[in-house]
């Protein structure tokens, strides 16, 4: 008789339709990494636009104004949507948290593979646009109203926009369930003996991102659903009244008292939530990372995760430093201000805290130790421009929305790396050349007494012995020696 967590036989069921959490993690992966590449090819059109404007594409043609919006609108989508919000926390958190938690599945199995098959759709309903009338939604991936609610605006602004609002919607509701799911996994499903404050890092980390992801993704899409409203049902959430598209008032809209800056509002409010639903977990396979290479435990472990619900609660209040230029109340912009400023403290402990990990320790200088080095190094370095962020009096310029990515693009690279790291590692547990000192969650193994005898560490263990060290009764039994 097959156990009851076993998936029957069949390619359909045990490789897509699946209910295992490996599985749905490694398909996950995958559809990233195809976002990527979409999200990369439209980048290099926009590039070859740039240095050559007259250019004739192959099967393209020429490279028209609008289809640069269309291009950057679709490239910033996916690459937030579908890779920054999709591999850290769905992929790699699916994968390894119930086998940190020492759980054998996620609390709702199937409605992991629920949230998996809602985002395909929502990534095949984003490509449709291309292909709409008019073709693909030219109002960025921020979709700024009144030029996302009026349909008249501008090509693009009909059928291309209404099925980016639904693949966003349908993203949206992806991510509530799977975060639903990674909380109540967490809270229910730990291994015996496994209390909060024996979760590995990487545990708290896709735990406070996905309390981060659940309020946040619910804004979006009622946001999401008002504007379509805007845009088909008559109501005038965000269009002003007397708005005029062409010299002529917008049909619907004339008597309507809307405010395009609500829409500013509700979008960062799930706009900078998501900086942090993307690096938290980069953030947790760093710690875990530099700990295992350096051979030593996490330097301050209870700061660490203090830290890391601080950045989550103050998270919801810094949403307005992306709004400084659209003339908000001064006592708003000095709210939003302190809270900039203040959150830079528990970012600043973990950095510190990542330098004191490997001080003193026995380093080992393996491949993802060096991509864990380099996210700290580009962290730091994206942290310096964090000062202009945190006066409302700065000039202008530095708060337009060119700043703002041109800021997030220095640490995006850090994003890639503790995901590149940690899939190194997996490549070098499948050969099954990886010390068990070397895995996740074997940096508790030696006693901390220095002049206690170590226990002999095999130079290689097969892959279920090593994955088995991912298990919280593992790194439980670790942690006291036993």
């Amino acid at each position: 008789m097959r156990p009851a967590n076993q998936n029957p036989a069949g390619f359909l069921r045990r490789y897509l339709f699946t209910t295992d959490h490996k599985t749905i993690g490694v398909q996950y992966i995958f559809l990233s990494l195809a976002a990527v590449l979409t999200g990369t090819f439209l980048s290099l059109l926009m590039r070859i636009h740039v240095v050559w404007p007259q250019a004739a594409i192959p099967f393209l043609g020429t490279i028209k104004p609008e289809d640069y919006l269309a291009y950057l609108t679709m490239h910033g989508t996916l690459m937030v949507f579908f890779v920054l919000s999709t591999a850290p926390q769905s992929g790699f958190g699916n994968y390894f948290l119930p086998l940190q938690l020492g759980t054998s599945e996620m609390a709702f199995p199937r409605l992991s593979m629920a949230g998996f098959w809602l985002t395909v759709v929502s990534f095949f309903t984003l490509l449709a646009a291309f292909v709409a009338p008019g073709g693909a939604s030219q109002a960025g991936w921020t979709q700024y109203a009144p030029l996302s609610a009026v349909p008249a605006a501008g090509p693009g602004q009909g059928l291309g926009t209404d099925l980016w609002l639904v693949s966003v919607a349908i993203f949206c509701a992806a991510m509530v369930l799977t975060a639903f799911n990674f909380i109540v996994t967490t809270i229910r499903r730990r291994a015996a003996g496994m209390t909060w404050m024996r979760m590995p890092l990487t545990c708290w980390t896709w735990f406070v991102a996905a309390m981060l992801s659940l309020p946040s993704f619910l804004i979006l899409l009622l946001a999401g659903a008002m504007l379509l409203l805007d845009r088909h049902a008559g109501t005038s959430f965000f269009v002003p009244g007397g708005l005029l598209v062409s010299g002529r008032a917008v049909a619907g809209h004339e008597g309507g008292h809307g405010d395009p800056l609500m829409w500013q509002h509700l979008f960062w409010f799930f706009g900078h939530p998501e900086v942090y639903i993307a690096i938290l977990p980069g953030m947790g396979l760093t710690g875990h990372l530099l700990s295992v290479f350096a051979r030593k435990p996490v330097f301050g472990y209870k700061p660490m995760v203090w830290a890391t619900c601080a950045i989550g609660v103050m998270g919801f209040g810094v949403w307005g430093h992306h709004m400084y230029v659209s003339g908000m109340n001064p006592y708003a912009g000095f709210t939003f201000s302190a809270l900039t400023t203040a959150i830079a403290v528990p970012s600043a402990i973990k950095t510190f805290n990542w330098v004191a990990t490997l001080w003193g320790g026995r380093i080992r200088y393996t491949t993802p130790l060096l991509f864990s080095v380099g996210f700290v190094s580009l962290f730091i370095t994206g942290g310096i421009t964090g000062p202009t962020w945190t006066s409302r009096n700065i000039p202008s310029v530095t708060s337009s929305l060119e700043m703002a990515f041109g800021r997030q693009a220095i640490p995006s690279p850090a994003l890639a790396m503790p995901p590149s790291a940690a899939k190194l590692l997996q490549v070098r547990m499948l050969r099954g050349c990886t010390p068990l000192r070397s895995s996740l969650g074997g940096t508790r193994h030696h006693n901390r007494s220095r002049g206690a005898s170590r226990p002999t560490v095999p130079t290689e263990r097969p892959l279920g012995a090593l994955l088995r060290t991912f298990s919280g009764q593992r790194l439980i039994s670790a942690r006291h020696g036993v």
